[in-house]
């Protein structure tokens, strides 16, 4: 109905400033992991694949340095540290960059530059990076991570209906209450922007019903009626 409707937004608007910097730390906790270590046996007979892993550490640690420059709110926090940021991530993409053009098949330093591009705020090279990534290796700790990526670089493009699709092949995977909100929260906007009414009614009762597990929400939003 309208009323309950009307409610839900309401429900969201305040959902999505208490989870604004829960998405932050979310991402950092995104951004921090290395996937993909090489056994033994891979090592001994590949030295390419110990190589191409050591490029996505330090891209790993490079991409959480230039995010640390930052408040967990997004505010810059001294000045330069926007410059500080954007010349680690620059660094980061130029290491990348080179071990894909010498040939690095792993998909992780793909994903990795996917994250890259979309913190340079160049959200449509992201996602056609990823898109392709993906679907030819859709799953995987690294491919989990970057079909949360490629949904937020579908946001800011407004393809409401990648997006819709990136965040269901995230939220399939990701058991974890405190990495779902947020994206369950965009993806119920996301059904709204795309006219599914339906759909975005279910999400928001899933937001309502799952902020009342996470520590410190603080929100008392009633039941919906």
């Amino acid at each position: 109905t309208e009323r309950a409707l009307k409610k839900l937004m309401a429900i969201a608007a305040i959902f999505a400033c208490t989870l604004a910097q829960g998405a932050r730390a979310q991402q950092t906790l995104v951004t921090s992991d290395t996937f993909g270590r090489p056994n033994a046996w891979e090592a001994a007979k590949s030295p390419q694949v110990v190589d191409e892993f050591a490029v996505h550490v330090v891209a790993r640690r490079l991409i959480l340095q230039a995010d640390e420059f930052l408040r967990p709110d997004g505010v810059i926090d001294v000045t330069g540290s926007q410059g500080l940021a954007e010349s680690t991530r620059a660094r980061a993409y130029i290491l990348l960059t080179d071990a894909i053009t010498r040939g690095g098949r792993d998909p992780q330093l793909r994903f990795d530059l996917g994250e890259v591009l979309y913190e340079q705020e160049r959200e449509a090279a992201a996602a056609d990076l990823l898109q392709k990534t993906l679907a030819e290796h859709p799953t995987g700790d690294g491919a989990h991570a970057a079909w949360l990526t490629y949904a937020f670089a579908n946001s800011k493009l407004d393809r409401p209906d990648e997006e819709r699709r990136a965040y269901e092949h995230f939220l399939a995977d990701e058991p974890n209450p405190s990495r779902r909100a947020v994206p369950l929260l965009n993806l119920a906007e996301a059904n709204m922007r795309a006219h599914k009414l339906t759909e975005a009614i279910d999400g928001y009762r899933e937001v309502e019903t799952l902020s009342a597990t996470l520590p410190g929400s603080g929100t008392e939003t009633g039941v919906l009626a």
